[in-house]
């Protein structure tokens, strides 16, 4: 959770090889917001897909706006709630062309002073493609920590549209805290069936501005 009366912002830039197609989106950026002890609101700010070759689409992103809250803890478990909404502000190749609602179950637990096992469950509804409703997105992460300043992780993701074949990806990374407030990220990853991307690399910078109010 970002600290009451601060400024997160998370950026990145992923490249993707999807069925002969590169595409490179960027730069991916996310506001979070701390307005108390346990909420936060956060916005997905629009990016841009660009496509090098192939037919994949092009365009900007649908903005995002959400907030989450973080619930006790139960049985060494730390979980958190997350609800929100999407608006059809991208191109029209990108954008869902709906208001479309999500909700989202986190969820990480501490094995040992530097390993933890982390999940989440992502459920969404399109308001105008109401044959893929609900779709689910489980993950599950294993990740170990070096100190306070880097750890790395391993990842499966999944996506279970109602009407269509699932994706599934394996990727893995780390992050290093470059100062108390700033860090870099690296994630690279496959597709592990024909719908899913063949492969992507993406790399983040993120920093926190403490203190605003």
């Amino acid at each position: 959770m970002v600290p009451t009366g601060s400024l997160q912002l998370e950026n990145g830039i992923t490249w993707s090889a999807d069925q002969r197609s590169n595409v490179v989106d960027g730069p991916g950026t996310e506001m979070r917001i701390g307005v108390a002890h346990c909420i936060e609101i956060f916005f997905g700010v629009p990016d841009y897909a660009y496509t090098i070759g192939g037919n994949a689409p092009a365009g900007f992103s649908d903005f995002v706006a959400s907030a989450r809250l973080q619930l006790p803890r139960y049985n060494g478990f730390d979980t958190a709630a997350t609800a929100g909404l999407s608006f059809p502000t991208g191109g029209n190749q990108i954008s869902s062309h709906g208001y479309d609602p999500y909700l989202q179950l986190p969820w990480t637990r501490a094995i040992d002073e530097n390993w933890a096992v982390d999940g989440m469950l992502t459920i969404t509804w399109f308001t105008s493609e109401l044959q893929e409703n609900p779709t689910f997105q489980p993950t599950l992460e294993i990740e170990r920590d070096f100190g306070t300043w880097a750890n790395v992780f391993a990842e499966y993701a999944a996506d279970y549209p109602h009407h269509a074949r699932p994706t599934h990806l394996l990727d893995g990374g780390g992050v290093w805290r470059v100062t108390p407030r700033q860090q870099l990220d690296l994630d690279a990853g496959f597709g592990l069936n024909r719908p899913s991307p063949d492969h992507f690399l993406g790399i983040g910078y993120s920093f926190r501005l403490d203190g605003l109010f």
